[in-house]
């Protein structure tokens, strides 16, 4: 049996173990490996706040490229979450809270179709040999399996980019989601980026009630941008797999969509379904 080693148990690793299922076509045994211990998460989905959405919709979130309504479809067996959402708009267009996401991620570990051992396991070194390679654990455990892949996710959050004095309050880690509930509801915040992490902190201290002042910085000076309204997006494909020409291509597409009343991003969109082949084929 070809044993198949996944490093990271966020939602790469999930996503893959659950395609490993899913598709191949003999027996495996899959060695799935997270130094948290917790499996089907990864940092966008650990949060346990119901304001929290995805920032895609959920028509667009299928853990499966060749079954677009698989989430809807599971949302729809969920009568608990659908309480919560709008029943006047169709479940496909919604941003739904992103701890429904991870419940739907944990559920695809649940009837697994393989062998599946999953480890709380640290791993620090790969050693290829021959016929097989070592997964080393930072405890020193070593689990030997044929092929590796590395679904680590995310890049750890970036620290402050100045000395901070140690008597300031402060959360270095913006997935630190229960960090926030331990600043008072009259204090002053200060948070370093404009991104979709302080909008997640903001909706948090509002959900608190906070009182104080909150500043935002942003070096550019920007906020995330309010999603488009236009709904009905054309795929099409590339034939060229030149960066260069795509990028160009990209750029006429969109001029020639916005000319006409559309939104750019509806061009980007519409590309989405090949993303992989793009990437696959691209040169450089």
């Amino acid at each position: 049996m070809k044993k198949i080693g996944i490093v990271g148990g966020g939602f790469s690793g999930t996503a893959l173990l659950a395609m490993l299922c899913k598709y191949a076509k003999q027996a495996l045994e899959i060695i799935i490996c997270d130094q948290t211990g917790s499996f089907g998460e990864g940092p966008a989905y650990r949060t346990p706040y119901s304001h929290h959405l995805l920032n895609v919709r959920a028509g667009d979130m299928s853990a499966f490229e060749d079954d677009a309504t698989h989430f809807v479809r599971w949302l729809e067996t969920q009568p608990d979450k659908l309480a919560l959402l709008d029943d006047k708009t169709p479940l496909a267009i919604q941003f739904v809270p992103r701890c429904f996401y991870r419940e739907y991620l944990q559920s695809l570990l649940q009837a697994p179709t393989q062998t599946i051992r999953f480890e709380s396991a640290a791993i620090v070194d790969l050693i290829v040999q021959p016929n097989a390679v070592q997964m080393v654990a930072e405890s020193g455990e070593q689990f030997s399996v044929d092929e590796v892949v590395l679904a680590l996710g995310n890049n750890p959050p970036s620290s402050f980019p100045f000395p901070v004095a140690s008597g300031v309050k402060r959360i270095d880690n913006p997935w630190d989601y229960a960090a926030i509930e331990n600043i008072e509801k009259h204090e002053t915040v200060f948070i370093v980026g404009t991104g979709l992490s302080m909008i997640d902190a903001v909706l948090t201290l509002e959900q608190q009630g906070h009182t104080g002042t909150i500043f935002a910085l942003s070096r550019h000076g920007l906020l995330p941008l309010a999603h488009s309204h236009e709904l009905h997006v054309q795929p099409w494909q590339p034939s060229d797999g030149d960066m260069r020409g795509l990028t160009q291509l990209v750029r006429e597409r969109a001029d020639q969509h916005i000319q006409t009343g559309g939104d750019w991003r509806s061009v980007i969109g519409g590309l989405r379904p090949h993303i992989s082949s793009i990437w696959q084929q691209a040169t450089i």
